[in-house]
């Protein structure tokens, strides 16, 4: 099982705009572990902003404004104050348990840890042909029926090709997904949902 893309960028960019560049030789470090993944930054909370608030949308103050402005402006930074709440988010529409923040006053860590008794990980014992591409696409339709480019959208991909080659593809072969308008698989409003079969996996 693999972060979510959304969420570990989030992380990234959140690091470069609110780590504290005083430590001569510090950096944001990235640890992947077997049941873990870990961003490391140096710096702290806002005093007056506890975790409890960051989980929620907040005026966003960070340490380092300008490079938060071009982050920002580059369109890097999506939003001001909702980073916290997008890597939340994200992990849970996968399956995943929310991120640990953690900070000893000199440190933040983020901790996204792999639940292994989670839907996702369930999702591969229970239908060990498909593949993570598959599995992930899986977890993103168990809330509704979507269009490609909303799909994509939600997995942060731009290749439409390699999106159909290793996602959807395999997944209609799978009977996992299937098409709003089958006889019209062109129609201009077509969207994909879960099969029964696709919401077995889920249930396991």
């Amino acid at each position: 099982m693999s972060i979510p893309y959304k969420a570990l960028r989030e992380c990234c960019i959140n690091s470069l705009c609110h780590r504290s560049y005083h430590h001569p030789g510090s950096s944001v470090s990235i640890a992947i572990y077997d049941d873990r993944g870990e961003v490391t930054n140096t710096g702290t909370f806002p005093a007056d902003l506890p975790v409890e608030r960051l989980m929620q949308e907040h005026d966003s103050k960070p340490q380092n404004p300008i490079i938060a402005n071009v982050l920002y402006k580059s369109k890097i930074l999506e939003s001001w104050g909702r980073g916290i709440g997008t890597m939340v988010d994200e992990c849970k529409r996968v399956g995943l348990p929310a991120p640990e923040f953690k900070t000893d006053g000199n440190f933040v860590t983020v901790v996204f840890k792999y639940n292994r008794d989670g839907v996702n990980l369930q999702l591969v014992n229970s239908n060990p042909t498909s593949t993570q591409q598959v599995l992930e696409l899986v977890g993103i339709l168990k809330d509704g029926e979507y269009s490609v480019r909303e799909i994509m959208s939600f997995l942060m991909l731009k290749d439409r090709v390699n999106f159909l080659y290793k996602y959807l593809t395999p997944a209609l072969e799978e009977g996992l997904v299937s098409m709003k308008y089958p006889d019209n698989p062109k129609h201009p409003k077509q969207k994909y949902m879960l099969t029964e079969k696709g919401r077995k996996i889920l249930e396991k």
